[in-house]
């Protein structure tokens, strides 16, 4: 999506504009990662996962892997921008009870954030 964009940009001979690129982001990365899914032939519930992880109750028989997609995006959002008060506030999401993710186990995932952004840059 991204390539895509910057490709616009470039036969508009403009160059990027960060602000549309994070809007359009923002409003499209749902539906081309479904897209995406669905076209290389992956399973239904995880393009719906993705498509409605902002929206899960949208997800009709998928609601638990879209709630599972939905609180893996809340937490990847938590550990590159930590704030305690963020964390608390995300402590009370309703997923969490939805998923039976205890407040002890929520509070676990959010102590391992340093050990998984580790993990994540080894894969850059």
């Amino acid at each position: 999506m991204l390539q895509a964009s910057l490709e616009l940009f470039a036969k508009h001979h403009r160059e990027p504009d960060e602000g549309v690129l994070d809007a359009w982001t923002i409003e499209f990365h749902a539906k081309v990662g479904a897209l995406m899914l669905e076209r290389w032939n992956f399973p239904q519930w995880m393009a719906a996962s993705v498509l409605h992880h902002h929206a899960p109750e949208a997800a009709g028989e998928h609601i638990e892997h879209a709630l599972t997609a939905q609180m893996a995006d809340l937490l990847a959002h938590a550990s590159t921008h930590p704030d305690p008060i963020a964390d608390a506030t995300l402590g009370q999401h309703p997923a969490l009870g939805e998923l039976g993710i205890y407040s002890d186990e929520f509070q676990t995932l959010l102590e391992r954030r340093d050990k998984v952004l580790e993990l994540a840059k080894a894969f850059q």
